[in-house]
């Protein structure tokens, strides 16, 4: 492992407008993420994660496209089938659905007459497929199980000013994408807090590895559509190591 000669610690309170300006200027040809601490405080609800759209056959005289958007926050089984009731009943006149949340399996059911759930983030968050509209039915079941409390399998830091070039440690679901310094499993659950150590031996290069003049760099989390995630107030930690 070649030996890192610059390492800074940095809180998302030491950022300017999403920038970081270390004490000194340098270059370098590699990076590594050595460990972060994040507070679990996005919510599962979010921005680019808050849409619903739905068609219906039997109060439209035709196909007509619904949305509607859900408020933001973290819902449990109990709240979101409410809240999602709620938005869908008053979107569309002489509508009346109801939702529920199988105990046993987990998955989310819509009972709404010709009823259709189009693709959406938020889709797939309550266990309908991103990929494909459900067909018209009386009671819609999702294939996936809610995801209510931690839909993230990993959230990923990334920086597009450096412009790293990929070497692997990135989740399988971004791919080879520029700008993902590190991907970070999420083990805990809303309102915890995790420490992360990075244990392998890779970093990043940096430009191919040619040496980078480095006088600032940028730093977010983003989730596996590329959204910035919202901390809502929260400061998290990470630790970089620069070759």
């Amino acid at each position: 492992m070649p030996e890192f000669y610059q390492t800074f610690t940095i809180t998302s309170d030491d950022l300017v407008a999403g920038m970081y300006y270390p004490p000194l200027s340098f270059s370098a040809v590699g990076v590594r993420l050595v460990s972060c601490w994040v507070p679990v405080t996005w919510y599962s609800v979010r921005d680019s994660w808050d849409t619903f759209t739905f068609q219906n056959d039997f109060i439209d005289s035709a196909p007509t496209t619904h949305t509607v958007q859900l408020p933001h926050g973290t819902y449990d089984s109990t709240s979101m089938p409410v809240v999602l009731a709620n938005a869908i009943n008053g979107s569309v006149s002489g509508l009346v659905s109801s939702i529920t949340i199988d105990p046993v399996t987990g998955k989310l059911t819509i009972h709404c007459a010709g009823g259709r759930v189009l693709p959406t983030p938020f889709a797939e968050l309550i266990g309908f497929s991103s990929l494909i509209p459900s067909s018209a039915a009386n009671a819609l079941t999702g294939g996936n199980v809610v995801q209510l409390a931690m839909p993230e399998q990993a959230i990923h830091l990334r920086s597009r000013s450096l412009g790293f070039e990929i070497q692997g440690n990135y989740h399988s679901s971004l791919g080879a994408r520029n700008g993902i310094v590190a991907s970070v499993f999420i083990d805990k659950r809303f309102g915890e807090s995790m420490a992360w150590q990075n244990n392998s031996s890779e970093y990043y290069m940096l430009n191919r590895g040619s040496p980078v003049p480095i006088d600032s760099f940028d730093l977010e989390w983003v989730d596996k559509d590329w959204n910035p995630i919202s901390f809502n107030g929260s400061s998290w930690v990470v630790t970089l190591a620069f070759i």
